[in-house]
């Protein structure tokens, strides 16, 4: 999940290589990523205006509540000197 302005193909080749997606396949379900995988369990959002999608968006994040939308990777907490 996740708004962008990537190109689909693109995303999901980032995806495939590297990512959230990629990680909790391989160590939640043993699963070796590949495209075939990632076009099936994509789901697509749209809106009518692209500045409104943010909204659908967020309330769909919030329902679904998926784990794989967190950010966990790489977080820092900087000390103010």
């Amino acid at each position: 999940m996740g708004r962008t302005t990537t190109r689909l193909s693109r995303r999901l080749a980032l995806h495939r290589t590297a990512g959230a997606p990629r990680k909790h396949l391989q160590e939640e379900h043993g699963i070796i990523v590949d495209r075939k995988t990632l076009e099936e369990n994509t789901e697509i959002l749209t809106c009518g205006e692209e500045r409104r999608l943010a909204i659908p968006e967020a309330l769909y994040i919030k329902e679904m509540n998926p784990a794989l939308n967190q950010q966990t990777d790489n977080l820092q907490v900087y000390s103010v000197l």
